[in-house]
């Protein structure tokens, strides 16, 4: 889950199912927020204090962000074939076209996706997702 925040989104991902769980964030009181949620909610996830713009990236089969369009270029320049899905939240729909772009490039596409006010989320999938 990069820009993880508290942690939400990586420990809804624990509670289904997904394993290894992690999250990166640059606000370290929102990591130390998310380790107690973590713990609060009975789940295993690890969570760091990072810059995404530096940081190494956990690649995972399931890739969470909640985050502006430079993220998600980044994020989208570190997939692997590993990637089998991105779930993309945090932009504006002026913005979905350039992030889909940036995952059409390593072969993922819009699967589904959701409005709400101008903010909008979609999951990528490959071709067969």
């Amino acid at each position: 889950d990069f820009g993880c925040g508290v942690g939400t989104l990586a420990i809804a991902a624990a509670k289904l199912g997904w394993s290894p769980v992690s999250g990166l964030d640059r606000e370290e009181p929102a990591i130390e927020e998310a380790h107690l949620n973590a713990e609060r909610n009975g789940v295993r996830a690890d969570f760091a204090h990072a810059d995404i713009d530096t940081a190494e990236l956990p690649i995972r089969e399931l890739l969470l962000a909640n985050a502006p369009p430079p993220v998600h270029h980044r994020l989208a320049a570190a997939v692997t074939p590993q990637v089998r899905h991105v779930i993309v939240s945090g932009i504006l729909e002026g913005e979905l076209d350039e992030v889909r772009e940036a995952y059409a490039a390593v072969g993922l596409y819009p699967r589904q996706g959701m409005a709400a006010d101008s903010w909008v989320a979609v999951r990528f999938g490959r071709g067969d997702d």
